[in-house]
């Protein structure tokens, strides 16, 4: 590996050096309502009334992820010089993917082109309303205590 010259950083801890000895990691944060966090209803909006202004703000959502992605990158290679290794590897055959730590992706329903859930390639759309007099006649749940 490289020799890295010793970054200190303040931690919660102290003054603390950064280990250098491990695998190389470049973390960005990015605020979920500027990137992908109302997206299905935009472009729902863009597709079925063709407005405009959804799909600006879509655009505007893209370029907030690809900038906080060139950070993050332009980071990376600072350190690692990257973006020759990803150059070289993919020249070589290799597949490169980019993982997005996003717990819960977003779908699109190809339907109604809003908002949709996919389980097993499926897309699941249902909403199930109980009136309130009608909970009052509903059993009462399962006793989860043991004899």
């Amino acid at each position: 590996m490289a020799s890295r010259k010793s970054t200190v950083v303040d931690s919660p801890i102290g003054e603390v050096s950064i280990d250098k000895t491990g695998s190389p990691v470049a973390v960005v944060k990015m605020d979920p309502d500027e990137s992908y966090v109302g997206v299905p209803d935009l472009l729902q909006s863009f597709i079925n009334q063709e407005n405009q202004d959804a799909w600006n703000n879509i655009k505007g959502k893209i370029d907030y992820i690809h900038m906080n992605i060139d950070h993050l990158l332009n980071r990376l290679d600072g350190e690692t010089h990257f973006t020759s290794k990803v150059k070289s590897e993919v020249k070589a055959g290799k597949k490169l993917l980019f993982k997005p730590n996003i717990v819960t992706p977003r779908n699109i329903d190809p339907v109604t082109h809003g908002e949709g859930i996919m389980v097993d390639g499926k897309f699941l759309s249902y909403t199930v309303t109980i009136p309130p007099e009608s909970l009052a006649k509903l059993p009462p749940p399962p006793s989860t205590e043991t004899e």
